[in-house]
């Protein structure tokens, strides 16, 4: 899998930084295009001087999607505005009319965007932009097919006005309708590259990769941990087990304590998913004195998240409770926001199986506060749910209507995307 995710670092790096093709054509899954955007979005802590631009909005239709894109631009050239003001500089251009007109045709839009984006540059025979055209959902294949199509170069000689752009196009992988378009127009100005990051795919790459021996041993043993996670992933928990004693055995080995606390703690999690919380604990309270001897927060963070899960299940909800607490000040310690919100949410959860309702209380309001801050809406929601079970219970109306209008305010926040205060 690695020497996957290499070749397609290395593709985009390369046709970022070249000057003979504006247009590269890349065939993947539709549910891989997260693995490539995520590596396309890297191109900017690479290639510092390039403006990198990916547009991943849904694509319904071809005028739908241009708007998505000229509405998320809008908002970051309000970002340069401001931050161009502060400096005493001037503003970015104005967004083009042609652009900005729903009735002009979809491609006119999108060849005017491309021209204003190149337009943004310093100057475009030294600098370039990096443009993605990937949405992350696409309903209409065949018009987005289309309207990309429209950016095949046709011609003899190299298109005038392209020579700062460097665009990377999502093709469907098994339909490949672009690249055949590329075949059929033997165009002289495009490049095509496809692979396939499709689970089964990646799973056998990385089966390739942990029996290569030619591999260096790190790396071989890196890839056995991905197929661990793989196996948990699947429920093939006697695979996954044996893999996890593997790695445990390869680090104990080798004097690597952080990471045969991370093997722990997948044995663990992979023992109570296949229905022994008691070996699960013990894996899990292993991983811990490891985690703790080399001061590994993060391995520590995780491990007492599963530990503490795991009491909880064995009905040992003092040990729970303590668990949590240490879990609460490694999170901070970490500087980790949301495990720390969560391991509050668990503690409260333990003192309310000791029937200590004022304690959990107490705990979930510090739940809240720190989702609130941070905006963890998933546990802001449990914690208010639970917190509002606590006030039924005890007739506190007064206090559970609060609690009612909070969940409304969470949702309204969510929902509009605004920053919690």
């Amino acid at each position: 899998m690695k020497r996957k995710f290499d070749t397609l670092r290395e593709t985009l790096d390369e046709f970022a930084q070249q000057d003979e093709f504006p247009l590269l054509v890349l065939g993947c899954h539709s549910e891989s295009l997260a693995y490539v955007l995520n590596f396309f979005q890297a191109l900017e802590q690479t290639l510092p001087s390039h403006l990198v631009a990916a547009f991943h909005q849904p694509f319904h239709s071809p005028a739908q999607w241009i708007d998505a894109i000229l509405e998320a631009l809008r908002l970051q050239l309000e970002v340069i505005t401001s931050e161009r003001a502060a400096k005493g500089e001037p503003p970015p251009p104005a967004l083009p009319m042609d652009l900005e007109d729903g009735r002009c045709p979809a491609p006119e839009r999108l060849a005017s965007l491309l021209r204003y984006l190149a337009s943004l540059l310093p100057n475009q025979a030294d600098y370039r932009v990096v443009i993605g055209l990937m949405p992350l959902e696409c309903r209409d294949l065949e018009a987005f097919s289309a309207l990309m199509a429209t950016l095949i170069p046709t011609s003899v000689e190299l298109p005038a006005g392209v020579s700062a752009l460097r665009i990377v196009v999502w093709d469907e992988y098994e339909r490949a309708g672009l690249r055949t378009a590329l075949t059929e127009q033997r165009c002289a100005f495009a490049l095509a590259y496809a692979d396939d990051f499709s689970t089964p795919a990646l799973t056998d790459a990385l089966g390739t990769d942990a029996a290569d021996r030619d591999l260096p041993l790190a790396e071989r043993m890196a890839s056995l941990q991905q197929l661990a996670a793989l196996d948990y992933a699947y429920e093939r928990y006697p695979d996954a087990l044996d893999k996890y004693a593997l790695l445990h055995a390869f680090h104990h080995e080798r004097s690597q304590p952080e990471l045969e606390a991370v093997a722990l703690l997948g044995a663990g999690d992979t023992l109570f998913a296949a229905g022994d919380p008691v070996g699960a604990r013990e894996r899990l309270q292993q991983g811990i004195v490891t985690a703790m001897a080399c001061k590994s927060l993060p391995a520590l963070s995780n491990l007492l998240t599963s530990v503490t899960d795991v009491s909880m299940a064995l009905g040992l909800f003092a040990d729970a409770e303590s668990y949590a607490d240490s879990g609460t000040k490694v999170a901070a310690a970490a500087l980790n926001p949301f495990v720390y919100a969560d391991m509050f949410e668990r503690r409260g959860d333990a003192e309310l199986a000791q029937g200590r309702s004022g304690d959990a209380v107490a705990s979930y309001t510090r739940c809240r506060e720190l989702c609130r801050t941070y905006g963890h809406y998933p546990r802001w929601y449990t914690a208010l749910e639970k917190q509002a079970q606590i006030y039924a219970q005890a007739n506190m109306e007064p206090e559970r209507r609060e609690l009612e209008r909070e969940l409304a305010q969470a949702q309204a926040l969510e929902q509009g995307g605004g920053a919690p205060t």
